[in-house]
């Protein structure tokens, strides 16, 4: 872990005159535990002859958020977090749609270093059309043959989206590159504002953008709780055997984490998936006395 003294005042949890993003006080948790992984992986995975290491962060944000209208209380987005965590890491692709916030990330990146070892990328666009890209990239450079000294690239993805923006195709297009480790935040908070709509109007611009978001329309049979509440983990569970059975090898789903807001209500989960046990074994490491709520279920 890097001294934040010595860093460049845009890369540590301070106001630096850029655009940062407004959250609550659980998104600093919830970037707590993905900042835990991160340590803990690169450990584990450094010295390894993987081809390359990336970071792909597909809804990155500025960089830098604040709890409340609380300026003193700023704290590194997850893409800072991969930069001064993840010394390991050869390459970092993060996306954002909101052209100033993009704009507030790159200025911060450019601060960093970068060398033939490390190179850093931000682009301005849809996550959802953008993944082509990244996934396309990782394929050229994981092209045969391979050795005992030359094995394939080793990434690690990071979706955060505010609600159902991330479509479930996005996700299966990362999952067919050979390793990567997926860390997902599946909106709970999304769903309930989402999903009555979407079953009382299946043929409806909602009714699409959850089917998009499950990639079926299957979700919609699961039946709502005796007490008409939404069913967030059979959703959840819906949503896991699917992208575990579109996977080979299988993805391997690790502990969920419930992040709730300060009136204990859920807002999302923080789900995790590997196609390897070690990475599986790394986030359950990596979650073991983190400040944040365990899964309510």
């Amino acid at each position: 872990m890097n001294n934040q003294e010595e860093l460049p005042i845009f890369l540590r949890p301070v106001d630096d005159g850029l655009p940062m993003r407004e959250s609550g006080q659980w998104a600093r948790n919830k970037l707590d535990i993905l900042a835990r992984y991160i340590r803990t992986s690169t450990i584990a995975m450094q010295d390894k002859p993987w081809r390359r290491r990336f970071y792909i962060d597909l809804q990155a944000g500025p960089g830098k958020n604040y709890v409340g209208e609380q300026l003193n209380q700023v704290f590194l987005g997850s893409p800072l977090l991969a930069l001064t965590e993840g010394a390991g890491y050869t390459d970092y692709r993060f996306v954002e749609l909101d052209a100033t916030l993009a704009n507030a990330l790159i200025q911060r990146c450019d601060v960093v270093d970068q060398d033939a070892t490390r190179h850093i990328k931000v682009v301005i666009g849809d996550c959802n059309q953008v993944v082509y890209q990244i996934v396309d990239e990782i394929n050229s450079i994981d092209r045969p043959p391979f050795n005992s000294t030359d094995w394939n690239c080793l990434s690690l993805a990071f979706l955060d989206p505010e609600g159902l923006e991330l479509q479930w195709e996005t996700v299966l297009k990362l999952a067919s590159l050979r390793r990567t480790d997926i860390v997902i935040n599946f909106s709970i908070g999304g769903l309930r504002r989402t999903a009555g709509e979407a079953l009382e109007s299946p043929v409806s611009p909602i009714g699409e953008r959850v089917d998009r978001f499950f990639g079926s329309h299957d979700w919609s049979q699961i039946p709502l709780h005796s007490d008409g509440s939404m069913p967030a983990y059979e959703w959840i569970e819906f949503y896991k055997r699917r992208l575990a059975a579109a996977t080979q090898p299988a993805y391997q789903w690790g502990t969920d984490i419930s992040v709730k807001n300060s009136r204990g209500v859920e807002l999302y989960r923080l789900l995790f998936a590997s196609k390897h046990e070690l990475g599986v074994k790394l986030w359950e490491d990596a979650r073991k006395n983190a400040p944040i709520q365990r899964s309510l279920f």
